[in-house]
């Protein structure tokens, strides 16, 4: 990478759009690209939420719905889930605002920003291309250009960024990123020196595009890396000085890293919030993972993208984690060996092929927050993990095109290496197509899962949870079952276990599960409740009391736990304990017709009638619907001896809840009305 740098062309009209003549045909082919990249997600509208994180994310959470500034300084200051990403709730507030909770429109905003990564990464192509191969003809660059970004675009690798709700991040985060790489080559197309070589002033622009894409998804710390890389190749603003009593680093390559420092600041300030926000969910990384082993799943993460670029059969929603992995296994083995071997190979042949050791080592780069060397989460791999990644490969094999469509010229050549490219782009579209038809709904996404991994106990749970949602508990419970014997110590699987079995109405043994998931994960908030509400069913308030108080502490923005507390606080005679728990889950959330319902009993306990009365009245105000509502206010107005409008209250409770046989009975009971 030592060669004299070339200068800035400003008549390039990849750095120049809109402004030479040419640029027409430019945004038709982004166009297209942009099509090519829409058309194979279309399965996607008819898609279904998911019970993979988006019921964490989107359908199970609420504080997200809405574009008030409340709700907007929440986004800002949230981790909920783990990562840090304030623009990418704030995409699905906008999405609640103008869909409400219909899918279809969440979807169609992924696929739009897919679209629009697939034009900006093909401007970015073309550009680079250009640099890289300055003597190689425009077509011969354009069609480059375009297969590389239709390779990106249209890979299977990418539904799970696109179909899944959830990885809007991934779509929005890459959207910024793209901008960022493409604004900083325009202005170093505007900023060079064309006598000296040199920039002059700062890529601003690309900064702010940058921060955004951390705002959205904190796997974007790696773009100064990035940056930086291509200012050695194909930019050449990094040249190593190889004279004797030479400074090692030219005045170029000095600027170059030192315009590079706010970037690294911003990638260090929001990567470290990113990983405190991992952390509050748990332990960051296992904790049982030798060092040699992490090496060896990196290599194997690195190798196994590459496979399923080449080769993307086999699609899964989750590669999982070995329970127990074995040093002497010969997929990790052979991974150390490929890897190893492709670095030794890179490095020979880094000034004869510089285009391919800078796309290898921007691979490397990119993928390095989630190569596995800090392992979190049940997967080895995700297709997610690519959509940035493998940016530099496709543009590698974008580069191999545009230099044998320039060797083929005009003629027979050029039309087979079209046919090719084409055959290849629409058997990539099919298969997309297909893997995107697999994020229907939670039953086919596991079922596929399952197909693809039979022995994944994962994939066995996950789709447990969706047989249960279906009522098919017998189905559920088998499944719950094999996912429990394969990994004993997994407890959510204890938990899931427990909830079926409790809805069968086997209370004892859901019992036991609850015990063993709280016993494996002390922490873990909804094993708390609901074990506390098993022990305060069979009248063990006091142990309960404890499960509940840790559930609190767990997660203090959960107002079922408090008003859990708060029950079992009344069901031990500490009324006065009780409505303190009630008010501060009313604190929390104000529209809280389950608290305020609890708290209206509470009251009543106590013998405050009129504070009473008002907190049924004011869950009724919330929903009207409440049959619990009216029952209890029903009972606090024949105290105070007004039984006629008791009466009447009581009715409604009864026309809501027709089951309700102690209803009946105390309407039969009611004394009638005085005159």
């Amino acid at each position: 990478m030592n060669q004299e740098p070339l200068r800035a062309r400003p008549s390039d009209s990849a750095w120049s759009l809109g402004r030479e003549g040419g640029s027409g045909a430019v945004w038709v082919l982004a166009l297209i690209v942009a099509v090519g990249a829409f058309v194979p997600f279309w399965p996607a509208l008819s898609n279904d939420f998911v019970n993979w994180d988006d019921d964490l994310y989107l359908t199970g959470h609420t504080q997200w719905r809405g574009l008030s500034w409340g709700h907007i300084r929440w986004m800002f200051t949230t981790t909920h889930g783990g990562p840090y990403q304030p623009l990418s709730w704030l995409s699905w507030a906008v999405d609640h605002a103008i869909w409400g909770m219909n899918p279809r429109g969440f979807h169609l905003t992924s696929m739009v920003l897919h679209a629009a990564n697939a034009a900006v990464f093909f401007l970015i192509a073309l550009a680079l291309l250009e640099r890289a191969a300055a003597r190689t003809a425009r077509s011969a660059v354009c069609a480059g250009a375009v297969i590389a970004a239709l390779l990106f675009a249209a890979h299977p690798l990418r539904v799970e960024s696109v179909a899944w709700a959830t990885e809007r991040r991934d779509v929005l985060s890459g959207l910024f990123y793209l901008l960022s790489v493409l604004a900083y080559l325009r202005w170093w197309s505007r900023a060079a020196d064309q006598a000296a070589g040199r920039c002059r002033g700062w890529p601003g622009g690309a900064f702010v595009l940058f921060v955004l894409a951390l705002f959205a998804k904190g796997m974007s710390v790696t773009l100064p890396v990035v940056l930086l890389v291509l200012d050695a190749y194909p930019l050449r603003r990094i040249r190593f000085a190889t004279e004797p009593d030479t400074p090692w680093f030219t005045g170029d390559t000095r600027r170059a890293i030192l315009e590079k420092v706010p970037f690294l600041v911003a990638s260090l300030v929001i990567g470290a919030v990113a990983v405190w926000g991992v952390r509050t969910m748990g332990p960051f990384a296992r904790t049982d993972l030798l060092l040699t082993q992490r090496l060896m799943t990196s290599c194997y993460a690195a190798c196994f993208y590459i496979s399923k670029s080449v080769w993307p059969v086999g699609l899964s929603p989750l590669y999982e984690f070995p329970l127990r992995m074995s040093l002497g296994e010969a997929r990790f083995w052979g991974s150390v060996l490929v890897f190893a071997a492709t670095c030794v190979l890179v490095y020979r042949w880094r000034r004869r092929l510089p285009g391919v050791a800078a796309a290898w080592v921007c691979y490397l780069v990119v993928l390095a927050p989630v190569s596995g060397l800090l392992q979190a989460g049940p997967q080895i791999a995700a297709d997610r993990y690519t959509y940035l990644a493998t940016l530099s490969l496709a543009l590698l094999i974008g580069g191999a095109f545009a230099g044998m469509w320039a060797w083929a010229k005009v003629g027979r050549k050029q039309t087979a290496l079209s046919a090719i490219a084409a055959a290849v782009t629409v058997c990539l579209a099919v298969l997309t197509w297909r893997q995107t038809l697999a994020w229907r709904d939670s039953m086919t996404l596991w079922q596929h899962a399952y197909r693809v991994n039979p022995d994944s106990w994962n994939a066995k749970r996950n789709l447990g949870i969706a047989l249960a949602q279906e009522k098919r508990l017998d189905e559920a419970i088998a499944l719950y079952r094999q996912a429990v014997e394969a990994n004993p110590g997994d407890a959510k699987g204890h938990y899931n276990l427990g909830n079926a079995l409790a809805q069968q109405g086997n209370g004892d043994a859901a019992l036991k599960h609850y015990e063993q998931a709280v016993e494996l994960d002390p922490g873990y908030a909804d094993a708390r409740l609901k074990l506390g509400v098993a022990l305060g069913g069979r009248g063990r308030a006091a142990e309960a009391l404890e499960h509940f108080e840790a559930a609190v502490q767990a997660r203090p923005g959960w107002v079922e736990a408090r008003v859990n507390l708060g029950t079992c606080l009344l069901q031990l005679g500490r009324t006065a304990e009780a409505i303190e728990r009630y008010q501060e889950a009313l604190r929390v959330r104000p529209a809280s017709v389950l608290a305020r319902v609890n708290l209206g009993h509470a009251l009543h306990v106590n013998g405050k009638l009129r504070e009473a009365e008002q907190a049924f009245r004011e869950a009724l105000r919330l929903n009207p619907a409440s049959a619990e509502g009216h029952w209890g206010l029903a009972r606090v107005l024949a105290e105070q001896g007004r039984t006629a409008e008791a009466a009447v209250e009581g009715h409604q409770a009864l026309r809501l809840d027709p089951q309700r046989r102690d209803i009946r009975r105390w309407l039969e009971g009611l004394p009638p009305r005085e005159e």
